[in-house]
């Protein structure tokens, strides 16, 4: 089980890592690499609006997949792979409140739309504004978990 401590080192690291991804593929992303980018986005809102978590969990992975590749940056995947498994975890905590998704949605739009801009900044803030939205969801999940286990 993840401690509230774990859950919020977990989020900053993936947070920063993630922001700086975002960054250099603002920078750094052939035109093909931008239009894959979108390609996955798409993918992933379909996947959302399926109500289905056992979809939208490898549609999220894939947008990650593409934004890490485009980064051009093979230092953050491999730093952030030891820590997939919990992070699947939250992913899975955050995209089950049935309000995330369409956040989640509107967040991520807005790195696609910075990095189709190519500015660095915006797909930066984005990126970890939609990590501290999610790190919020999952650390009231987890008070919510905590506060149960306490009353039993």
């Amino acid at each position: 089980m993840l401690t509230r401590d774990d859950v919020v080192n977990i989020y900053r690291v993936h947070g920063a890592l993630e922001a700086l991804a975002a960054r250099l593929f603002a920078t750094e992303a052939s035109r093909e690499q931008v239009a894959e980018l979108k390609a996955a986005f798409e993918s992933l809102a379909q996947a959302i609006a399926s109500g289905k978590i056992e979809h939208a969990l490898p549609a999220k992975d894939r947008y990650y997949e593409v934004l890490f590749r485009g980064s051009g940056n093979a230092m953050i995947p491999s730093i952030l792979r030891p820590m997939n498994a919990r992070i699947t975890l939250l992913r899975r905590v955050s995209l089950s409140s049935p309000v995330r998704g369409p956040k989640t949605l509107r967040e991520i739009k807005a790195v696609v739309n910075a990095i189709k801009r190519r500015d660095a900044e915006a797909a930066w803030q984005a990126s970890l504004a939609h990590v501290v939205a999610a790190s919020k969801v999952a650390l009231q999940a987890l008070a919510m978990e905590d506060k149960a286990a306490a009353t039993r």
